[in-house]
């Protein structure tokens, strides 16, 4: 049985695709009895338009841009339909996975397709039209896309809780919308190398800038440095419109112990992690924060990081109280520096934290776990 998944846009800069999709296909590819295909417009590398490729058993058709986005929607369609697939499964309820799905669903009715559609949401996309200041009428498009797509689709997989919740109440029911966090492909695992020169007190923050704001990261560290003032932070990322990290730089002066890197290479991230100690996890209690699903934190914990966290949106997927690191109330700057301190200092307390997180992530948080489920809902859709 061939299953087709479709990706909303290229291979970078999001993750959706890299971090999510392709991960998922080639987990199905291996696991399951289903012949994959991968489909992804080539946005952001059009000197590799046309090239198909194998990953992990699953076959990645990299579509050129022909003709503008209908051109592009063309392409993509046709490749779908090439695949004769009893299941598409498009990754975001928008742009042109949205509407492979909504053009899947007229030829179905039309009777020239008898398949399955399922569609992904890893994130509030009626959110993000404000956050990334969209033309009204393309916002406007994105947020029918995304109410469309939740309801005509057969099936629905959910990165997070709160997204399972909209999907659930947009269609009236939970049937056939199933929670499908975010994982990792791991083999062995990640932890600090044996051995890490001496370095001051490190906590981590890996952030876009979304859950936090650069005045509560302020406003916090300036009571860890009261507590602990050898203490360092390391900030790692930027907001997508950039600007949030200097901001942050510019508020805390360098004596501050912070340190802002801004988006770091790929290649640079073992050292950045091997660096600290603790990671931070803050998240806000506004619905884009608490649609996330954040692959940062499980990168984090499989690297043996303990982690103090704010007890609030798909966090409490991955993070027990006293297991894996601390919770703490959202927004409680004190209860959040006092818990930094007490891992930066208890090096055993912390030490085991980071080891459960490590073996937690290696259990339960890969995609060759998460990919099965995802198997049988497509079994289950099709019957």
């Amino acid at each position: 049985m061939n299953v087709v998944l479709v990706a909303p846009f290229g291979l970078a800069p999001k993750g959706t695709v890299s971090r999510r999709m392709l991960p998922l296909a080639s987990a199905l590819a291996r696991g399951s009895p289903y012949r994959v295909t991968a489909v992804v417009p080539s946005w952001d590398h059009s000197t590799e338009a046309g090239r198909v490729w194998m990953d992990g058993g699953a076959r990645v058709v990299h579509v050129p841009l022909h003709g503008g986005a209908p051109g592009t929607l063309a392409a993509l369609l046709r490749t779908t339909l090439a695949q004769q697939p009893a299941v598409v499964h498009g990754f975001k309820p928008k742009g042109y996975s949205g509407l492979v799905l909504w053009f899947m669903w007229q030829a179905r009715r039309l009777g020239l397709w008898h398949g399955r559609l399922v569609i992904d949401t890893d994130d509030w996309e009626t959110g993000w039209n404000t956050r990334l200041a969209y033309p009204a009428p393309l916002a406007a498009f994105f947020a029918w896309q995304e109410t469309w797509c939740l309801r005509q689709a057969d099936g629905v997989t959910a990165a997070s809780r709160w997204l399972v919740r909209l999907a659930t109440e947009l269609r009236g029911s939970s049937r056939h919308v199933r929670h499908v966090p975010n994982g990792l492909n791991v083999g062995q695992p990640a932890g600090s190398p044996t051995f890490v020169p001496p370095h001051p007190p490190t906590a981590l923050l890996y952030t876009r800038f979304v859950e936090v704001t650069p005045q509560r990261v302020h406003r916090t560290w300036l009571r860890v440095r009261q507590l602990l003032p050898t203490a360092r932070l390391i900030v790692a990322g930027d907001s997508l419109t950039g600007g949030q990290a200097a901001e942050l730089a510019a508020r805390a002066g360098p004596s501050s112990g912070l340190h802002c890197l801004g988006w770091a290479p790929a290649a640079a991230l073992p050292g950045v992690l091997a660096a600290a100690d603790v990671a931070w996890a803050p998240s806000a209690t506004t619905p884009l924060a608490r649609a996330r699903c954040s692959v940062k934190l499980l990168e984090l914990m499989h690297a043996g990081l303990p982690v103090v966290a704010d007890a609030e949106g798909e966090v409490l997927t991955y993070v027990r109280q006293g297991v894996e690191g601390i919770l703490v109330r959202p927004d409680d700057d004190q209860a959040t520096a006092q818990a930094l301190v007490s891992l930066l200092t208890d090096r055993p307390r912390a030490a085991a934290y980071g080891q459960h997180a490590a073996t937690r992530v290696r259990r339960e948080f890969t995609w060759d776990r998460l990919a099965p489920p995802v198997a049988r809902f497509y079994q289950e859709l099709s019957q």
